[in-house]
């Protein structure tokens, strides 16, 4: 004969499945948003999520997607897998701030593709879409610059590209230069080349899709390269220093202004390392005798740098004249010091040591 639970029984066992139901309530609520999936929309789905986290595809154009940080943090790290399998962006922002969206172009085939982005903060945003190239690149724009012992070869694709210019003195050509970058502004540097001679050239350029050769018509390019061999000199190097303050560190920050003449019409590029081997560059493309770069501070940064004072920092010089010479390298490498006793003050100029 069965017994029937007992008044205190029964409480007793009320009490318990009561407390498991709370148990197994708070241990799903706790859970909540670890680790799962979350389906945004028909086509992305974002994991894990991330409190101030969000990444959409926003769609595609050509062989580009577009990115778009719908979040509060700041996206960077990107890593984009095109059909499972790790696929590097041609150009692309390295970082996206909220509200912003970014242009990823890939040198892939034009089809249906399955992306898979990441980001160094461990988001992940997939989806499908259709995109890529669709034919061989269409060149144009070809031009030249010789020098005396060099020449520089441009031109411009409608499609990321690699860039190739096969030259020699007779039409046979025989001689290549390549740069593998994928880019729609090619630009090859020919070097090693006889003074007042005649070279033909081709140009070509090949994507995923196919390769195009540009010839002029199957009569090829030509230029002849100048008489002048000769670096123009490189005298009277200058160098000052903006102190505007210091930074968190404590580590004296400004700008810098390098000046210097040349003997003959150039241009001129320099380049200043600074604290922790980082460099700062500056150009200017005019061909003049008296040159200056960084002169537009505090109105304008040009040279920003971070030193510490009485301290020997890397220095150089480079001013092309109008056959491009020098081919490569510097016209002079040097130093620039900026001692204590006279760059302290903060909101003014002073002249640093050049060695």
């Amino acid at each position: 004969m069965k017994r029937g639970l007992s008044e205190v029984e029964s409480v007793v066992l009320v009490v318990a499945i009561t407390a498991l139901i709370a148990v197994v309530a708070f241990y799903q609520y706790t859970q909540m948003g670890q680790g799962v999936t979350s389906k945004v929309s028909d086509k992305l789905e974002t994991s894990p999520l991330q409190e101030g986290m969000t990444l959409s595809i926003e769609g595609s154009s050509g062989n580009t997607l577009f990115i778009k940080n719908y979040g509060s943090k700041k996206a960077d790290g990107f890593a984009f897998y095109l059909d499972k399998v790790y696929y590097p962006y041609t150009s692309g922002p390295d970082e996206l701030n909220t509200d912003e969206t970014g242009t990823f172009a890939f040198n892939i085939a034009y089809g249906k593709h399955e992306v898979k982005l990441t980001t160094s903060t461990g988001l992940m945003v997939k989806g499908l879409e259709t995109f890529g190239l669709q034919y061989a690149p269409t060149i144009s724009n070809v031009s030249f610059s010789p020098g005396g012992n060099s020449a520089t070869i441009t031109w411009t694709t409608d499609t990321i590209a690699d860039s190739t210019v096969n030259y020699g003195k007779t039409t046979g050509l025989g001689s290549t230069e390549t740069e593998s970058a994928l880019v729609t502004g090619h630009e090859i540097t020919l070097t090693g080349l006889d003074p007042s001679t005649d070279y033909y050239f081709e140009v070509v350029s090949t994507n995923t899709i196919g390769t195009t050769t540009d010839d002029n018509g199957g009569s090829y390019y030509l230029f002849t390269t100048t008489s002048d061999i000769t670096d123009p000199v490189v005298s009277n190097v200058g160098a000052e220093f903006y102190y505007s303050g210091n930074d968190a560190f404590g580590n004296k920050q400004g700008n810098l202004k390098v000046s210097w003449d040349t003997n003959e019409n150039s241009d001129s590029y320099t380049e200043a390392t600074y604290k922790g081997g980082s460099i700062a560059s500056g150009s200017d493309a005019t061909l003049e005798l008296t040159h200056s770069i960084g002169d537009n501070i505090p109105e304008g940064e040009v040279l920003s740098v971070v030193i510490d004072l009485d301290t020997n920092y890397a220095l150089k010089i480079r001013s092309r004249d109008a056959s491009g010479n020098p081919v490569t390298g510097f016209n002079r490498e040097g130093t620039y010091n900026c001692p204590a006793a006279t760059c302290s003050t903060i909101g003014q100029w002073c002249n640093c040591t050049v060695a």
